[in-house]
C-alpha cells in the first residue's frame, strides 16, 4: 500500500515537472515566433523601402 502511494507520488511530481517543461518550452517558442515574425517584417519594410526608392529613381531619370 505504501508503496503504491509513493508511486502515485512519483507520478504526480513527474507529471507536474513534465507540465512545467512543457509550459517554458512553448513561452521560449512563442517568444523566438515573435522574434523572428518582428525581424521577417522589419525585412520586408526595408526591401519595400528599397523597390520604392529604385522605382522613384528609374521614374527621375
Amino acid at each position: 500500500q505504501d508503496q503504491i502511494e509513493q508511486l502515485r507520488s512519483d507520478v504526480e511530481l513527474r507529471s507536474k515537472e513534465l507540465q512545467r517543461v512543457r509550459n517554458e518550452t512553448q513561452k521560449e517558442i512563442k517568444h523566438r515566433d515573435d522574434r523572428l515574425r518582428s525581424e521577417n517584417e522589419e525585412k520586408i519594410r526595408d526591401l519595400t523601402r528599397a523597390h520604392e526608392n529604385e522605382q522613384k529613381q528609374l521614374i527621375d531619370e
